[in-house]
């Protein structure tokens, strides 16, 4: 808008606003002034009444409303620990079976380490003894060799 037409508006709203506040204040004059007439303590008293229920019934509900959430929350805090505690429980037990195989594995594993060890000493032993016995046969076969050359050439 351009800027005159905008200051007129202003000047207009300011105007009829100002008129329309004269108008409810000079309104709410003679309401007051025919009610002090009409027993104004007790219908103050009366409102005061009032309002100090509307305050309390705000005031209830809120604090209704937390203790609500905050024992639904407890039951809820609760329940997670009580799940808290069996998970623990469990995984203690799972710990122990698991700690309790693998100890039988390593059992079973140095068992069978010493059983091959075992058998590889005896086979190494009986590996040894036919590689002697071969020394001895190839050894006693040379010297046969050797003379039946011997006895060939001569």
């Amino acid at each position: 808008l351009p800027e005159g037409i905008a200051g007129v508006l202003r000047r207009e709203v300011r105007a009829e606003v100002r008129d329309a506040v004269r108008s409810e204040v000079a309104g709410a004059m003679v309401t007051w002034a025919s009610q002090v007439h009409e027993g104004v303590p007790r219908t103050l008293a009366a409102q005061l009444r009032e309002a100090l229920a509307g305050e309390r019934l705000l005031c209830e509900e809120p604090r209704a409303a937390c203790e609500t959430t905050e024992a639904r929350w407890s039951a809820q805090l609760a329940q997670l620990s009580d799940a808290d505690a069996g998970l623990q429980a469990f995984l203690d037990k799972f710990a122990a079976r698991w700690e309790q195989a693998w100890r039988e594995e390593a059992d079973a594993r140095t068992r069978a380490d010493r059983g091959n060890a075992k058998d590889l000493q005896e086979l190494a032993r009986a590996t040894e003894m036919q590689f002697r016995a071969l020394g001895d046969t190839t050894g006693r076969l040379m010297a046969e060799l050797e003379k039946a050359t011997r006895d060939w050439r001569g």
